[in-house]
């Protein structure tokens, strides 16, 4: 109960988080996106209350499975409000990584709820209490699975803008999360043929969904920690920008930082070496306008003297 305790007061503090998404992403002030979050608080006590009175591992994972839904949910417009914050004079390049630090920080919890399962699943094979099922634990589970589909309608939907790790996350987790239910009722239908086995198997297999969610979760929130190379499309949309300005006549030392919501682009352009400074000066200052305008970025152009026979390549960089 201390667990959900906290689950409420995170809830409280992520509605205050979040004062307005603009237009297209979702507000967690709206009411489908809260009677969703009180859904998955329903169905997760639900759930767990039930694994708890039967024995059964998969409705303990299955609730578990729902309660990583809730948190993982509550902490997105927490960490999209501090996301958002302007830059100062510590963090100049803004906090927009503090998306990718809530994104490890929930892959070490989806981790170890993973290993918290396999405990139940070690003391489950150990014990001898079996699954007795019954009329009304067949129809709440199919009210669950009901609910389950109306909480994922209710919630909002993955967007493509920057800082949308947790929503993907999220549409990933409903999706698995009914599949969970299905699970249980075939663990029912088995118990009914005294298959017992299929409690603990189902149960095994959502933890190792677990694992393998906190994993990859931890991985992606790590690589763009420490700096990734720009994507292809990225890449080839600076350089296709600044070649077709006439007085470049090449790139090279392309360097992305990203830093979630903002960007600070870092690239060398070539040009005549017969110009004067403020020649010069004019046209890195229209290169970075441009790459301001078309990628939303702090952008900053190094200016080389262009030989005619000099070969440039274009380096990816890292941030």
């Amino acid at each position: 109960m201390k667990i959900f305790a906290c689950l409420l007061i995170l809830l409280l503090a992520a509605g205050k988080a979040d004062p307005d998404l603009s237009a297209g992403k979702a507000s967690f002030k709206t009411v489908p996106y809260r009677i969703s979050m009180l859904g998955n608080l329903f169905i997760s006590l639900t759930e767990l209350f039930l694994g708890a009175c039967t024995g059964s591992l998969s409705l303990l994972s299955a609730g578990t499975h729902t309660a990583s839904i809730l948190l993982i949910t509550m902490m997105k417009p927490i960490g999209l409000h501090i996301s958002r914050k302007r830059p100062d004079q510590e963090h100049p390049f803004g906090y927009g990584r503090v998306e990718y630090l809530i994104g490890l920080l929930i892959s070490l919890l989806l981790i170890g709820s993973g290993l918290g399962l396999i405990y139940f699943w070690y003391d489950r094979l150990a014990g001898t209490q079996s699954l007795q099922p019954s009329l009304a634990l067949w129809i709440v589970v199919l009210l669950i699975m009901v609910l389950k589909i109306m909480v994922h309608h209710l919630s909002p939907p993955a967007g493509t803008e920057v800082g949308t790790q947790t929503s993907t996350l999220v549409t990933v987790h409903h999706r698995y999360n009914f599949l969970a239910s299905l699970g249980v009722l075939l663990v029912l239908s088995g118990a009914s043929f005294n298959l017992e086995f299929l409690d603990p198997a189902i149960g095994l297999a959502i933890t190792i969904f677990f694992f393998y969610l906190g994993i990859n979760l931890g991985v992606k929130s790590s690589h763009h920690l420490i700096g990734t190379t720009p994507g292809k499309d990225l890449h080839d949309r600076i350089f296709k920008t600044v070649l077709a300005i006439d007085e470049v006549k090449g790139a090279h030392n392309l360097l992305v930082h990203d830093y979630g919501f903002r960007k600070a682009i870092s690239i060398h352009i070539m040009i005549d070496g017969n110009l004067n400074v403020h020649e010069a000066h004019e046209i890195a200052a229209r290169v970075e306008k441009i790459l301001h305008r078309q990628n939303r970025c702090k952008a900053v152009v190094h200016l080389d003297p262009h030989h005619p026979l000099e070969r440039t390549f274009p380096i990816n960089g890292i941030g």
